[in-house]
């Protein structure tokens, strides 16, 4: 798209003047200049009744200050606005000065969503223009930010963030992420902090340091956040990481938790153990999910996975942990074990390639005390070294046991099956009479022919077979 074709888009919906959403994808249209931003700009300030706004404007190279500041005309104009929602690739701090003074004007704005995917050449001073823009909208009741590539951001930012945040007392939801901000160190965390514990009307908090290497102590940065009801952490590719077990300590109302540890050299056996500590304290907690996908150093995960026993739905992904040993497995069923009230177990040790049939049978000791669970989801893709003898195994000393299952889950491709397996799995599914769907993945194998169309004959429409 060129600047004449976005002059005659304009054009067109400068009619709709009753238009009520309005979304567009101007992704890549690197043609584009300031002069189109002028046209389009014209047209936003005939939208009065324009109550949600969805604009794309990442790779948009030839955009200048002077083409935010046209859009920013526009946006102001924008009175009856609630839902915002834009895209933005290269941007400087001027120009970021003048999308937050369009910002300033819009009274009844209740969510806003900012992904600017090239942050390298934002300093404070723009940072802290977004945030006098924010502020005074007290309306606001859900804010998404996205910086990537924030190399020029210091804690003054956050500071000011967190002052800026406390006027925001409808807020109900915050997602705020950071890519790369080196420069950023735990006083900055710390001083948002500080700005949250004033949002009491806050219940869900999305916060993302990815590869922040200079953060290393979170144990101050939750406190007093008594009233928040969810959270959401990533810390993937983080090096280093103190006190996990205090983190987590002020959240006294969380009810569900999401942690994001991929490809990050923080978590050992060592700091499993003091993470499933502090889980433990986590008395309110019903759904909690953890992602320690190539995390290297996990092997035997420390003594056991603890946590509340109220929790009813457990997530826990070990994707290409490669060292994680049999012993790992075993030490993991003690821990599910005391998860009686589970209701959503979901399990992926996917190229977790020294497990064997042996860890298969160990971990399937814990299904003895999961009668309440419902939903299995297990993912042993690409455990080269689990055989039939471990889905035997899994079918009749683990699922067997489960009488409340609804749905099941297995994936197994890779791993070293015959009709054998099959068979014994279908045996024991038979004896589920809850259950309604079962999912299962496998590898191109002609050995499976017999053992599939038995169960397909089985099980009919509740089955799903997939080959890879």
């Amino acid at each position: 798209m060129r600047d004449k074709s976005l002059y005659h888009l304009s054009q067109s919906l400068k009619r709709l003047t009753s238009l009520r959403s309005l979304n567009l994808n101007f992704s890549n249209c690197y043609q584009i200049t300031d002069e189109g931003f002028y046209h389009l700009s014209q047209c936003l300030q005939k939208l009065y009744f324009l109550q949600s706004i969805n604009l794309d404007f990442t790779g948009l190279s030839q955009i200048k200050d002077k083409g935010f500041y046209h859009i920013s005309q526009g946006l102001e104009r924008l009175n009856s606005l609630k839902f915002m929602k834009i895209n933005i690739g290269f941007i400087q701090d001027q120009s970021l000065s003048h999308l937050s003074q369009g910002l300033e004007r819009l009274n009844h704005l209740q969510s806003i969503n900012l992904n600017f995917d090239d942050f390298r050449y934002i300093t404070d001073e723009g940072l802290n223009k977004l945030t006098s823009g924010l502020k005074g909208l007290d309306t606001l009741r859900s804010i998404k930010m996205r910086f990537l590539l924030c190399d020029s951001i210091t804690d003054e930012s956050l500071n000011n963030l967190g002052q800026g945040l406390k006027g925001l007392r409808s807020l109900q939801s915050l997602n705020l992420h950071f890519d790369r901000c080196d420069k950023i160190i735990d006083q900055g965390f710390n001083n948002l902090s500080q700005g949250l514990r004033e949002l009491n009307s806050l219940q869900s908090l999305d916060l993302g340091f990815t590869e922040c290497r200079s953060l290393i102590n979170l144990d101050q940065i939750f406190q007093g956040l008594d009233f928040v009801k969810s959270l959401i952490l990533d810390l993937s590719s983080v090096r280093r990481q103190k006190n996990l077990r205090q983190c987590f300590k002020g959240l006294s109302s969380l009810q569900s938790l999401d942690l994001d540890f991929s490809d990050s050299q923080i978590i050992s056996n060592k700091s499993f153990d003091k993470l499933s500590k502090g889980l433990e304290e986590l008395h309110t907690l019903r759904s909690l999910s953890l992602n320690f996908q190539s995390c290297h150093q996990l092997t035997n995960l420390g003594q056991r996975l603890k946590g509340p026993s109220s929790l009813q739905s457990l997530d826990l992904d070990f994707s290409e942990c490669s060292k994680i040993t049999d012993k790992g497995l075993r030490n993991l069923s003690r821990g599910l074990k005391a998860f009686s009230s589970l209701q959503s177990l979901d399990v992926s040790l996917e190229s977790c390639d020294e497990i064997t049939d042996q860890g298969l049978a160990d971990f399937s000791q814990c299904f003895k005390s999961l009668n309440s669970l419902r939903s299995l989801t297990l993912n042993f893709a690409c455990c080269i070294k689990i055989t039939d003898e471990g889905l035997i195994n899994l079918s009749q000393r683990g699922l067997k046991q489960l009488q409340s299952l609804h749905s099941l889950d297995l994936d197994l491709v890779v791993c070293t099956m015959t009709d054998e397996g099959l068979y014994a799995l279908g045996e024991c599914l038979q004896r589920l009479n809850h259950l309604q769907t079962i999912t299962l993945s496998l590898s191109k194998e002609e050995e499976f022919t017999k053992s599939l169309n038995s169960l397909r004959n089985r099980f009919s429409k509740k089955i799903k077979i997939y080959q890879y």
